[in-house]
């Protein structure tokens, strides 16, 4: 029997897929919120528990004897400092083209044109 017809007789067996290191999650709210502050966004450690209850961090959740903490992964805080730079508009000086208040012409209204109802009598 040859190699492909071997492989061809097996049983196809499901693959597991590549999962992470536990020791990747290791930064803890407080240790991310330092490396957000570092790159300039700094963010409050409420903030930074949504982010990983949204699924905008790679995180996990564990049961500690206080209550729950989450354990952070380093290249999602980095990959998500990343994207707040790419979206968040910066002013770099007069470059930047601000909105300008409009004018609106008010039109002049002539006593034909009243938009008063008579009232009722209350009774």
């Amino acid at each position: 029997m040859t190699f492909d017809e071997a492989r061809q007789q097996s049983p196809d067996l499901s693959r597991h897929d590549a999962t992470s290191n536990d020791s990747d999650y290791s930064l803890s709210i407080d240790e991310a919120a330092m490396l957000y502050e570092h790159a300039g966004h700094p963010r409050t450690p409420r903030s930074i528990q949504r982010y990983c209850a949204k699924g905008h961090l790679d995180c996990r959740r564990i049961e500690t004897a206080i209550g729950e903490k989450y354990l952070i992964t380093s290249a999602s805080v980095a990959k998500h400092i990343a994207y707040i730079e790419e979206v968040r508009p910066t002013a770099t000086g007069l470059d930047v083209s601000r909105q300008v208040a409009t004018t609106v012409a008010l039109k002049e209204r002539n006593d034909d044109e009243r938009d008063d109802e008579p009232r009722h009598v209350a009774t």
